[in-house]
């Protein structure tokens, strides 16, 4: 008898399946972990990654919506903080603040 599949508590309470992520929020899940929490999530993320996009991380594109997410950035100063800004990590490009 298989587990039940993993779900990914959403940042407005919901929860949804890991293998209904996109590429791009499970890539975003990667690199908040990495950069604004200082560890790995859960494995099954990077297992996901590797099993639906051949391990291809998107760059990192937090929503400027999320303002305790991008206050951590700009404090790590890896941004400005603004709408669109670069996010630069050790002088390589990561990906940038999405404005919606």
């Amino acid at each position: 008898m298989e587990g039940k599949e993993l779900e990914w508590g959403t940042f407005y309470g919901g929860r949804i399946p890991i293998s209904q992520l996109s590429h791009q929020h499970l890539s975003n899940i990667m690199w908040y972990y990495e950069l604004v929490c200082g560890y790995k999530p859960v494995p099954q993320i990077q297992i996901e990654i590797d099993k639906r996009f051949g391990g291809i991380r998107l760059p990192y594109h937090p929503l400027i919506s999320f303002p305790q997410e991008i206050d951590s950035l700009v404090n790590s100063g890896y941004t400005s903080g603004q709408p669109n800004a670069d996010i630069v990590v050790d002088g390589k490009w990561i990906g940038k603040i999405k404005y919606e």
